[in-house]
């Protein structure tokens, strides 16, 4: 649901992975980048830029930490609107999305990807593209209730009403949307 802190938990998450490892210089450890589905587009007229355009973000958030420290770890992209994903890029030439081409990079898990979604969102993302969707792990966040609004909560290392949406038979299998390491920018 809207409101429970989804977006505070992947913040929380990200600064305490900076936080692990305070001997790290900054520049070498993974980040997570937030991508705007709508920007990656922006001020594209001719079909075949915004895809360059994608493909080079995930070429340097792939190869960042590689290229210049010989580190072999992804940084990873957040995406706050998921549906997003699934309608930016389509056109009347084409019908590509950017989750067609996040795809291959996904599954080849040569990126972290993190998304958020409301299960409303999450609902009609299914209904739009299940295979991407089934590159994802879930984590599911209840809605707060009130001894958690009045701060009797477990805290930020235990959320409340979050559960892990792994399928049965799950064994610790990494899957593309991991959170990584990494430093929100």
């Amino acid at each position: 649901p809207r409101g429970v802190g989804k977006s505070a938990i992947v913040h929380e998450a990200v600064a305490r992975l900076v936080e692990a490892d305070p001997a790290v210089h900054p520049a070498r450890l993974q980040k997570v980048w937030s991508l705007d589905p709508s920007r990656v587009i922006a001020g594209m007229r001719v079909v075949g830029m915004w895809q360059n355009r994608l493909e080079s973000i995930l070429a340097f958030a792939g190869t960042r930490l590689h290229k210049r420290y010989k580190i072999d770890r992804p940084d990873a992209l957040f995406v706050e609107n998921i549906v997003a994903l699934m309608r930016v890029g389509r056109s009347s030439q084409s019908k590509l999305t950017l989750a067609d081409l996040l795809k291959s990079w996904l599954e080849r898990r040569e990126i972290g990807f993190v998304v958020e979604a409301t299960p409303e969102q999450w609902k009609l993302a299914q209904e739009l593209d299940r295979p991407f969707c089934d590159l994802f792990q879930v984590l599911r966040v209840a809605e707060p209730d009130r001894e958690d609004l009045e701060g009797n909560s477990p805290g930020p290392a235990h959320p409340a009403g979050c559960q892990d949406q792994r399928p049965a038979g799950h064994h610790g299998k990494q899957r593309a949307g991991r959170l990584e390491p990494g430093l929100h920018e």
